[in-house]
C-alpha cells in the first residue's frame, strides 16, 4: 500500500513537473543584441540576434533559471540569458515598457547605437499604450532617449540624424537632434526637430 502511494506521488509529481514545462509565457527582450543560442551555454553556436524589443514566448528555463528557451515570432527557437528578457504578464505590457525604459535611461556610457536602439523600442511600444497619461510619459521618455542620443552622437562624433520609421506610418521620418551645453553644468538647452511628412517642428526645453 505504501509503495502504491509512494508512485502514486511520483506520478502526480512529474505530472505537475512535465505541465509546468509545458506552459508558454510571453517575454519582451530587454537588452540590445541579445545573442539567442543553441543550447544553454555562452560557448555554442548563436542562433540568431534579437534586438531590443523582440517579443518572444518562453518555452522553458534551465533548473537554475539562468537560461531561458524561447521561440521568437518566425518560428526560430533558443537559449538565451534570463536576465536580458521579461515576462509580460495579461494587461502589463506598459509596465514591463516602462522599468526597461527607466533602466535604460539611467545607464551611463551607451553609445549611439544603444540610444537609438532605445529610442525605436520607445516608439514601437506608444503604438498599445493603454490611455492619454502613459502616452505622456512616453513622449518624454522618448525626448530623454533623444537627447541621450544626441550626446552619444557627439561624444564619438556620429553625425546625429538617423533615419526613424513613425510605428504605424508607411513613410520615414528624419530626426534630427542637437544638444548644446550652456555655460552652467547644472544647465542644458535642448532643441530637437522631429520632421514628419507635414514637416512639423516642435521644440522643446529642459
Amino acid at each position: 500500500m505504501a509503495q502504491r502511494l509512494a508512485l502514486g506521488f511520483v506520478g502526480l509529481l512529474l505530472a505537475a513537473t512535465l505541465a509546468t514545462a509545458a506552459q508558454e509565457f510571453p517575454r519582451v527582450v530587454s537588452a540590445a543584441n541579445v545573442r539567442l543560442r543553441i543550447e544553454p551555454s555562452e560557448e555554442v553556436r548563436i542562433v540568431t540576434t534579437l534586438p531590443l524589443g523582440t517579443d518572444v514566448i518562453e518555452l522553458g528555463t534551465t533548473p537554475d533559471r539562468q537560461w531561458v528557451r524561447v521561440r521568437t515570432a518566425d518560428g526560430r527557437e533558443g537559449w538565451m540569458l534570463d536576465d536580458l528578457s521579461r515576462r509580460v504578464a495579461a494587461g502589463q505590457r506598459a509596465q514591463v515598457a516602462q522599468a526597461i525604459i527607466w533602466e535604460r535611461l539611467q545607464r551611463t556610457g551607451d553609445g549611439f547605437e544603444s540610444w537609438i536602439a532605445l529610442t525605436h523600442f520607445i516608439d514601437q511600444e506608444r503604438t498599445a499604450l493603454p490611455d492619454l497619461e502613459w502616452e505622456a510619459r512616453f513622449a518624454l521618455y522618448r525626448l530623454q532617449a533623444l537627447a541621450g542620443t544626441a550626446l552619444a552622437g557627439e561624444r564619438y562624433n556620429r553625425p546625429v540624424a538617423p533615419a526613424i520609421r513613425s510605428p504605424g506610418s508607411p513613410s520615414r521620418m528624419a530626426c534630427r537632434v542637437n544638444a548644446r551645453e550652456s555655460s552652467s553644468a547644472t544647465s542644458r538647452a535642448m532643441t530637437w526637430c522631429w520632421l514628419s511628412t507635414s514637416g512639423a517642428c516642435r521644440q522643446a526645453r529642459s
